[in-house]
């Protein structure tokens, strides 16, 4: 039958469990015989991908959305029998807008990632003065910027395009996607595109046109999409379709440690909060990066500290419903979004009835706000009910609403995204530089390369095949260090067999 390896996976969010998914996947198709265990510190699974089924809403509580063209169109979601549930957001409703003087102002048509593409809606729009007009046209004759040095979305939009483009029309587009802000985020980490369009075109409003053509060949359909019965419906089928992988919940790992001296065939041992040990020939660690920190202090303290580097933005969440009778105006678009200088603690608000017809009764309009701004530490401290007001008074000022909302939920993220500073992918090499000398132990998840749903897939993916590379070659050479150790090392008592939902 061969060596039986066992391989850890720390984090239940989406990164591990395709992680695992794919490590029992892979290893069966390849003759190898691996014993996984999952440990997610919290009660449920899926991390901040949650959703809420509630008199007939859908509620998503984390990510609402997929990029449909980072969807591969074979891969994990044919394997788990999810194609049929994806669906694209209403193709009836294509557009949004910016809050621009207190009123909505419509997002130019042809505008892509940072501005419209098209002349004639630039110069047309109210958004911007004819001063912030005429400065976005220089983009159309001032030289590339040499090198690859990175620099921030503000700096490198202002240095083409103007503040004026970049404070209300591409920072609030483009940092909307991270949980809004400033615009101080690595663009080669975040928007490496613009980068390569400023390089090969020379300019990014002639490169958006271009990166518009092949977007359209490409994938002509709308450039989002979810999954009928809500997001969380790939948790369930990930975790579903394990069969040898044990998956423990409410277990907090405290603890790594290397039990061998040789950097060839090292071995781990996890420590969890109630005192159990567990031996891992390879650790996935699917944790945010403060978690990750922690556990690596004084396995990598290199690389510990490279991680704690990484902040985390809080986020927080607040869906509020009303029957349609109560919106006395006629929503088109999708939502909108808030510039920083509009100085509101709203900064963006979905329509969801629109996008996600799906999501809502017919009778009713749901929205899904977002509070964010200097305050949203002190906002996350606020009761539900202050919320809730909060977020009906500065909605119903932009869209006319009579009453109060006939549902109402507010979802608290005290880290919610990670903010991938300028530097960040630097920082990320220098973290996996850090642990060379320990084969087997591997990074993976939203703080690294991407945090959208299919990032984190594509990262889980590539976890497990990078442990099993490791596994393959230790195979060739070495017995597992797991069946040379003291019984007692092991996780003791035994893990329940059972726990392998949801």
């Amino acid at each position: 039958m061969g060596q039986e390896w066992r391989v850890a996976i720390v984090g239940g969010g989406v990164t591990g469990l395709t992680a695992a998914y794919q490590l029992e996947r892979e290893a069966t198709t390849r003759g190898i015989r691996i014993h996984g265990t999952l440990f997610e510190a919290a009660g449920r699974l899926g991390g901040k991908v949650q959703t809420e089924r509630v008199g007939g809403f859908l509620l998503e509580e984390g990510p609402d959305s997929l990029l449909a063209r980072k969807i591969p169109t074979t891969g994990i979601l044919v394997d788990l029998g999810l194609t049929e549930q994806l669906v694209e957001s209403n193709p009836r409703e294509r557009g949004a807008f910016i809050v621009h003087r207190g009123r909505l102002e419509r997002l130019p048509e042809s505008t892509l990632l940072v501005a419209p593409y098209r002349l004639g809606p630039l110069l047309t729009t109210r958004i911007l003065s004819p001063w912030g007009k005429a400065r976005a046209l220089l983009d159309l004759v001032l030289p590339p910027r040499s090198g690859d040095a990175d620099e921030s979305l503000a700096a490198m939009i202002s240095r083409r395009l103007g503040r004026e483009v970049a404070d209300r029309l591409a920072i609030p587009l483009l940092a909307s996607v991270y949980g809004g802000g400033s615009g101080e985020l690595s663009v080669l980490a975040t928007f490496p595109e613009l980068h390569q369009l400023e390089q090969k075109y020379r300019s990014l409003l002639r490169g958006q046109r271009m990166l518009s053509q092949q977007r359209r060949s490409i994938q002509p359909g709308s450039p989002f999409v979810t999954l009928r019965g809500g997001l969380h419906t790939l948790i369930d089928r990930l975790s579903g379709a394990f069969r040898s992988t044990e998956v423990i919940q409410n277990a907090d790992v405290r603890e790594l440690r290397v039990l061998t001296a040789s950097t060839d065939h090292r071995a781990y041992q996890l420590r969890l909060a109630d005192g159990r040990d567990y031996l891992a020939d390879a650790v996935i660690l699917a944790t945010p990066a403060d978690t990750t920190s922690r556990l690596l202090r004084d396995v990598a303290p290199g690389t510990a500290a490279v991680l704690a580097e990484i902040d985390y933005r809080p986020a927080l969440v607040v869906s509020v419903a009303y029957e349609r009778r109560q919106v006395t105006c006629a929503l088109s678009g999708t939502g909108f979004l808030v510039p920083v200088d509009e100085r509101r603690t709203l900064i963006a608000s979905t329509w969801v009835s629109r996008k996600w017809p799906h999501a809502s009764p017919l009778d009713s309009t749901l929205f899904r706000c977002y509070l964010g701004g200097p305050s949203i530490t002190d906002l996350l401290a606020r009761d539900d009910t202050d919320l809730v007001a909060l977020v009906c008074s500065e909605l119903s000022s932009l869209v006319d609403i009579q009453g109060v909302p006939k549902l109402a939920r507010v979802y608290r993220w005290s880290s919610g995204l990670p903010r991938y500073a300028p530097g960040h992918l630097d920082r990320v090499r220098r973290a996996e530089e850090g642990l060379r000398e320990f084969p087997g132990l591997v990074l993976a998840g939203a703080a690294y390369r991407g945090i959208g749903v299919p990032d984190c897939l594509r990262q889980g993916q590539e976890a497990a095949r990078s442990v099993l590379s490791h596994l393959v070659s230790r195979q060739r050479s070495f017995h597992p260090f797991a069946t040379s150790i003291r019984p007692d090392f092991c996780l003791s008592p035994p893990v329940n067999p059972g726990c392998h939902g949801a």
